[in-house]
Protein backbone atom coordinates (compact mmCIF):
# COMPACT_ATOMS: atom_id res chain seq x y z
CA UNK A 1 0.00 0.00 0.00
CA UNK A 2 3.02 2.68 1.35
CA UNK A 3 4.67 1.43 -2.26
CA UNK A 4 1.64 2.54 -4.17
CA UNK A 5 1.29 5.65 -2.49
CA UNK A 6 4.53 6.50 -3.02
CA UNK A 7 4.48 5.70 -6.79
CA UNK A 8 1.35 7.96 -7.35
CA UNK A 9 2.91 10.73 -5.50
CA UNK A 10 5.70 10.27 -8.25
CA UNK A 11 3.78 10.03 -10.77
CA UNK A 12 2.12 13.47 -9.61
CA UNK A 13 4.88 15.23 -9.12
CA UNK A 14 6.57 14.01 -12.44
CA UNK A 15 3.22 15.59 -14.22
CA UNK A 16 3.62 19.05 -12.19
CA UNK A 17 6.86 19.10 -13.57
CA UNK A 18 6.65 18.18 -17.53
CA UNK A 19 4.31 20.89 -17.97
CA UNK A 20 6.30 24.23 -17.93
CA UNK A 21 8.62 22.07 -19.54
CA UNK A 22 6.53 21.26 -22.56
CA UNK A 23 5.74 24.79 -22.18
CA UNK A 24 9.08 26.06 -22.68
CA UNK A 25 9.97 23.58 -25.22
CA UNK A 26 6.79 24.66 -27.30
CA UNK A 27 7.73 28.59 -27.10
CA UNK A 28 11.40 27.51 -27.69
CA UNK A 29 10.74 25.62 -30.79
CA UNK A 30 8.15 28.13 -32.38
CA UNK A 31 10.26 30.63 -31.78
CA UNK A 32 13.03 28.48 -33.54
CA UNK A 33 10.97 27.65 -36.02
CA UNK A 34 10.19 31.03 -37.09
CA UNK A 35 13.67 32.34 -37.16
CA UNK A 36 14.90 29.20 -39.25
CA UNK A 37 11.73 30.03 -41.95
CA UNK A 38 13.05 33.27 -42.50
CA UNK A 39 15.27 34.34 -45.13
CA UNK A 40 18.68 35.07 -43.23
CA UNK A 41 19.69 38.85 -44.80
CA UNK A 42 16.01 40.33 -44.79
CA UNK A 43 16.33 42.04 -41.36
CA UNK A 44 19.24 43.80 -42.98
CA UNK A 45 18.33 45.01 -46.73
CA UNK A 46 16.66 48.56 -47.29
CA UNK A 47 14.09 47.39 -49.84
CA UNK A 48 10.15 47.71 -48.99
CA UNK A 49 9.18 44.12 -48.26
CA UNK A 50 5.39 42.43 -48.23
CA UNK A 51 5.48 39.73 -45.52
CA UNK A 52 3.26 36.86 -46.49
CA UNK A 53 2.17 35.48 -43.50
CA UNK A 54 0.13 31.82 -43.80
CA UNK A 55 0.22 28.31 -43.91
CA UNK A 56 0.84 25.54 -46.31
CA UNK A 57 -1.05 27.45 -49.01
CA UNK A 58 1.53 30.41 -48.50
CA UNK A 59 4.22 27.99 -47.85
CA UNK A 60 3.71 26.17 -50.86
CA UNK A 61 3.37 22.58 -50.17
CA UNK A 62 4.09 20.08 -52.87
CA UNK A 63 5.34 22.98 -54.86
CA UNK A 64 9.12 24.39 -55.49
CA UNK A 65 9.45 27.63 -53.30
CA UNK A 66 9.92 29.58 -56.71
CA UNK A 67 6.18 28.15 -57.82
CA UNK A 68 4.77 29.51 -54.48
CA UNK A 69 2.53 32.99 -54.59
CA UNK A 70 4.62 34.70 -52.73
CA UNK A 71 7.81 34.47 -54.96
CA UNK A 72 5.41 35.04 -57.63
CA UNK A 73 3.75 37.67 -56.17
CA UNK A 74 7.47 39.68 -56.30
CA UNK A 75 8.36 38.60 -59.88
CA UNK A 76 4.89 40.24 -61.13
CA UNK A 77 5.67 43.43 -58.50
CA UNK A 78 9.06 43.84 -60.41
CA UNK A 79 7.76 43.32 -63.67
CA UNK A 80 5.54 46.19 -63.09
CA UNK A 81 8.25 48.75 -61.91
CA UNK A 82 8.05 47.89 -58.26
CA UNK A 83 11.11 46.83 -56.63
CA UNK A 84 9.57 45.22 -53.72
CA UNK A 85 10.62 42.18 -52.03
CA UNK A 86 8.09 39.07 -50.83
CA UNK A 87 8.86 37.21 -47.77
CA UNK A 88 7.23 33.67 -47.89
CA UNK A 89 6.63 33.08 -43.60
CA UNK A 90 4.09 30.48 -44.55
CA UNK A 91 4.37 27.12 -42.36
CA UNK A 92 2.95 24.21 -43.37
CA UNK A 93 0.20 23.22 -41.06
CA UNK A 94 -0.45 26.31 -39.38
CA UNK A 95 -3.58 27.67 -37.58
CA UNK A 96 -4.28 30.80 -35.99
CA UNK A 97 -3.25 29.67 -32.40
CA UNK A 98 0.17 29.27 -33.92
CA UNK A 99 -0.20 32.23 -35.68
CA UNK A 100 -0.38 34.09 -32.56
CA UNK A 101 2.25 32.74 -30.82
CA UNK A 102 5.26 33.88 -33.60
CA UNK A 103 3.25 37.38 -35.18
CA UNK A 104 4.91 39.57 -33.20
CA UNK A 105 8.51 38.03 -33.73
CA UNK A 106 7.83 37.07 -37.35
CA UNK A 107 6.91 41.10 -37.70
CA UNK A 108 10.23 42.54 -35.79
CA UNK A 109 12.26 40.43 -37.62
CA UNK A 110 11.11 41.16 -40.95
CA UNK A 111 9.93 45.04 -40.61
CA UNK A 112 7.25 44.47 -43.54
CA UNK A 113 5.22 47.51 -45.28
CA UNK A 114 2.84 45.32 -46.22
CA UNK A 115 1.60 42.37 -44.20
CA UNK A 116 -0.65 39.86 -46.16
CA UNK A 117 -2.37 37.99 -43.37
CA UNK A 118 -3.64 34.68 -44.83
CA UNK A 119 -4.32 31.86 -41.98
CA UNK A 120 -7.25 30.07 -40.99
CA UNK A 121 -8.02 27.32 -43.49
CA UNK A 122 -6.37 24.54 -41.03
CA UNK A 123 -8.71 25.81 -38.03
CA UNK A 124 -11.58 25.23 -40.90
CA UNK A 125 -10.45 21.64 -41.84
CA UNK A 126 -10.62 20.71 -38.35
CA UNK A 127 -13.55 22.50 -37.70
CA UNK A 128 -12.24 24.82 -34.34
CA UNK A 129 -14.88 26.95 -32.85
CA UNK A 130 -15.21 30.29 -35.18
CA UNK A 131 -15.09 32.38 -32.00
CA UNK A 132 -11.75 31.27 -31.12
CA UNK A 133 -10.56 31.83 -34.71
CA UNK A 134 -11.71 35.01 -34.81
CA UNK A 135 -10.20 35.93 -31.71
CA UNK A 136 -6.89 34.70 -32.80
CA UNK A 137 -6.54 36.64 -35.88
CA UNK A 138 -7.66 39.79 -34.28
CA UNK A 139 -4.80 38.76 -31.55
CA UNK A 140 -2.95 38.25 -34.96
CA UNK A 141 -3.34 41.70 -35.74
CA UNK A 142 -3.36 43.05 -32.51
CA UNK A 143 0.59 42.02 -32.94
CA UNK A 144 1.10 43.44 -36.25
CA UNK A 145 -0.12 46.87 -35.25
CA UNK A 146 2.34 46.52 -32.06
CA UNK A 147 5.60 45.57 -33.28
CA UNK A 148 5.38 46.70 -37.11
CA UNK A 149 2.62 49.94 -36.40
CA UNK A 150 3.40 51.19 -40.22
CA UNK A 151 2.91 48.46 -41.76
CA UNK A 152 -0.44 48.23 -43.79
CA UNK A 153 -2.14 45.36 -43.74
CA UNK A 154 -4.11 42.49 -45.79
CA UNK A 155 -6.66 40.42 -44.74
CA UNK A 156 -6.92 37.03 -46.88
CA UNK A 157 -10.52 35.28 -46.67
CA UNK A 158 -10.87 32.01 -46.13
CA UNK A 159 -13.54 29.56 -46.38
CA UNK A 160 -14.61 26.25 -44.73
CA UNK A 161 -15.51 23.05 -46.28
CA UNK A 162 -19.00 23.10 -47.41
CA UNK A 163 -19.74 19.33 -45.79
CA UNK A 164 -19.04 20.66 -42.38
CA UNK A 165 -22.80 22.05 -42.42
CA UNK A 166 -24.63 25.30 -43.36
CA UNK A 167 -23.88 26.97 -39.78
CA UNK A 168 -20.51 26.49 -39.42
CA UNK A 169 -19.25 27.52 -42.47
CA UNK A 170 -21.71 30.28 -42.71
CA UNK A 171 -20.42 31.24 -39.12
CA UNK A 172 -16.60 30.95 -39.82
CA UNK A 173 -17.07 32.54 -43.91
CA UNK A 174 -18.12 35.63 -41.95
CA UNK A 175 -15.13 36.03 -39.72
CA UNK A 176 -12.96 37.77 -42.49
CA UNK A 177 -15.47 40.57 -43.60
CA UNK A 178 -16.65 41.34 -40.22
CA UNK A 179 -12.66 42.00 -39.01
CA UNK A 180 -11.98 43.97 -42.12
CA UNK A 181 -14.79 45.98 -41.80
CA UNK A 182 -14.04 46.23 -37.73
CA UNK A 183 -10.58 47.49 -38.68
CA UNK A 184 -11.05 49.20 -41.92
CA UNK A 185 -8.52 46.82 -43.63
CA UNK A 186 -8.21 45.90 -47.30
CA UNK A 187 -9.81 42.31 -47.50
CA UNK A 188 -9.28 39.39 -50.21
CA UNK A 189 -12.64 37.91 -50.32
CA UNK A 190 -11.26 34.30 -50.72
CA UNK A 191 -7.30 33.48 -51.32
CA UNK A 192 -8.23 30.12 -52.70
CA UNK A 193 -10.69 32.03 -55.39
CA UNK A 194 -11.00 30.12 -58.52
CA UNK A 195 -8.46 27.74 -57.50
CA UNK A 196 -10.06 25.36 -54.81
CA UNK A 197 -11.97 22.42 -56.03
CA UNK A 198 -10.43 22.88 -59.82
CA UNK A 199 -8.34 19.53 -59.98
CA UNK A 200 -6.43 21.04 -62.36
CA UNK A 201 -5.29 23.22 -60.10
CA UNK A 202 -4.55 21.52 -57.16
CA UNK A 203 -1.70 18.89 -56.25
CA UNK A 204 -3.48 14.83 -56.15
CA UNK A 205 -4.65 15.97 -52.57
CA UNK A 206 -7.17 18.61 -53.83
CA UNK A 207 -6.59 21.18 -51.24
CA UNK A 208 -2.73 22.68 -52.42
CA UNK A 209 -2.21 24.96 -55.30
CA UNK A 210 -0.14 23.15 -58.10
CA UNK A 211 2.28 25.73 -59.92
CA UNK A 212 -0.50 26.89 -62.10
CA UNK A 213 -3.17 27.16 -58.86
CA UNK A 214 -0.39 29.31 -57.36
CA UNK A 215 -0.18 31.38 -60.34
CA UNK A 216 -3.53 32.44 -60.73
CA UNK A 217 -3.52 33.20 -56.74
CA UNK A 218 -0.70 35.46 -57.13
CA UNK A 219 -2.37 37.04 -60.56
CA UNK A 220 -6.00 37.51 -58.41
CA UNK A 221 -4.24 39.26 -55.63
CA UNK A 222 -2.09 41.36 -57.08
CA UNK A 223 -4.12 44.18 -57.40
CA UNK A 224 -4.86 44.65 -53.64
CA UNK A 225 -1.31 44.40 -53.22
CA UNK A 226 -0.48 47.27 -55.75
CA UNK A 227 -3.04 49.67 -54.55
CA UNK A 228 -1.07 49.21 -50.90
CA UNK A 229 1.93 49.61 -52.51
CA UNK A 230 1.16 53.13 -54.22
CA UNK A 231 -0.27 54.02 -51.28
CA UNK A 232 2.96 53.64 -49.93
CA UNK A 233 6.43 55.78 -49.29
CA UNK A 234 9.43 54.20 -50.51
CA UNK A 235 11.63 55.57 -48.27
CA UNK A 236 12.60 52.97 -45.29
CA UNK A 237 14.61 53.86 -41.92
CA UNK A 238 16.00 51.17 -40.11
Amino acid sequence: MLQSRILLIAIVLSIIISIPLLWYFNMFYNKQYAINSLPQEISASLQPRILAFGDSLTAGLGVDIREAYPTLLEEKLNKNGYEWKVINAGISGETTAGGVRRASFVAERTKPDIIILALGANDALRALPTKEVERNLNSILDAFQSSAPSAKIILAGMRAPRNLGVTYTNQFDEIYPRIAQERNIPLIPFLLEGVALVPELNLSDGIHPNPEGHRRIAQMIFPYVEREVKLLSIPREE
